[in-house]
């Protein structure tokens, strides 16, 4: 019998570093180092330039711009931290095309960032939801989650054993309703993605509790 080694050569796996420091500009440096530089590390400057091309450096006000400029301007606000403002942009999103999921999503993200900066406003919140979907606006799969988040921080008026009902039960509801367009909103909006990996609704339930819902939930998307 002749017996065949087969040798298997072994990978030589080079780490390197996944970045490098750079140096800020100096004065001595060139304007294309300079203008490379902030291109790359300064997120505010390039949110700022697109502030001032959006609105033609003061020419135009924002009302006068379109939804998906509006949009864009949300995103600039986003981008720099100023939840007032991306607030005030994300109304005048809504109030201007309410039906265009990008309202929808904007709206969700200035209450959350309002959140993090002035502290909770869960009647404010339930009160623009029960609102829009009372008169069949907006992405009601999100703006359910939107008020699941809502009455999670809601603090007078509720027993824990209300919220848990409640919140559960508009998760539950939100999964019954279509995704948008985009995969990635579908995702954020999966039962595996809220129950698994989004920290207000992991750190609320359960593990035992977060496994039941995510039964509950896909049985519900199951139906739509």
């Amino acid at each position: 019998m002749n017996t065949r080694i087969l040798l298997i050569p072994f990978c030589v796996v080079c780490l390197c570093e996944s970045s490098v420091a750079q140096h800020e500009p100096l004065k001595t440096d060139s304007q294309e180092y300079k203008d490379a530089y902030e291109l790359i590390f300064d997120a505010e400057a390039r949110a700022k330039k697109a502030e001032t091309l959006l609105l033609q450096d003061g020419k135009r006000e924002p009302k006068d711009l379109n939804a998906r400029e509006l949009s864009l301007l949300c995103r600039v606000y986003n981008e720099i931290f100023d939840p007032k403002k991306q607030m005030e942009m994300s109304r005048l999103l809504w109030g201007k095309a309410p039906n265009d999921p990008q309202a929808t999503r904007w709206m969700s993200n200035s209450y959350r960032n309002l959140h993090r900066q002035d502290g909770n406003d869960s009647a404010g919140i339930i009160k623009f939801v029960d609102d829009a979907l009372s008169r069949d606006l907006g992405v009601r799969r999100e703006l359910l989650i939107l008020k699941a988040r809502a009455v999670l921080r809601q603090e007078k008026g509720i027993t824990d054993a209300q919220r848990r009902v409640t919140v559960s039960d508009l998760l539950i509801e939100s999964c019954g309703e279509p995704t948008d367009s985009s995969p990635m909103d579908g995702l954020e909006s999966s039962p595996e993605f809220l129950m698994d990996h989004d920290s207000e609704f992991t750190r609320y339930f359960s593990t035992a509790e977060r496994e039941a819902l995510k039964v509950r939930m896909k049985a519900a998307a199951k139906k739509k």
